[in-house]
């Protein structure tokens, strides 16, 4: 018996559990169509919202004049740190510029960037739970357009003194 408690103790303690907080079901109806359907409606990584024509109600079941039926609501997923790092609990978020440098152990967030700064990439899946987040989103490289128009004017100089030096 004391075995089973130390068990249990020590699994709860080193799982280190988070747990989502995810919305009480909420009903809504179409009053044009005389339907009625339970909308989930996100948790902390997700906001959803009833399909239009679906307005909300406070009851916990369907109205028995009206027909349930199954309709999904429409939901937005959340861009945030916790619900793009493995282990968050919930709906995954937005994840879809997630950057992770893996030299740093870090993980951040990137908008419109064409040339990421050294040591980041791009990542399929969510954030190690072992990396930390940077404080802010990282700032990509800025585009240098030196490096094409110095080469475009020196080279045709380079070339005119060249061939001006062997005539």
């Amino acid at each position: 018996m004391k075995l089973t408690v130390v068990l249990l103790v020590t699994f709860l303690i080193l799982s280190n559990p988070v747990f989502s907080a995810m919305l009480q079901p909420t009903y809504g109806v179409n009053y044009e169509t005389g339907e009625c359907a339970e909308f989930f409606m996100g948790d902390e990584c997700m906001n959803c919202k009833l399909p239009s024509g679906w307005e909300r109600i406070d009851e916990f079941k369907c109205p028995s004049e009206y027909v349930e039926i199954n309709i999904d609501s429409i939901c937005t997923p959340l861009r945030d740190n916790f619900c793009c790092t493995i282990g968050h609990s919930g709906a995954d978020g937005d994840c879809s510029d997630l950057v992770v440098n893996s030299l740093e152990g870090r993980c951040s967030f990137v908008s419109d960037c064409n040339r990421l700064p050294s040591g980041w990439f791009y990542s399929d899946n969510l954030c190690p739970s072992e990396y930390e987040w940077a404080d802010e989103e990282i700032s990509c490289r800025d585009f240098n357009i030196w490096l094409f128009i110095a080469p475009a004017i020196l080279l045709p100089i380079t070339f005119f003194l060249y061939i001006k030096k062997f005539k």
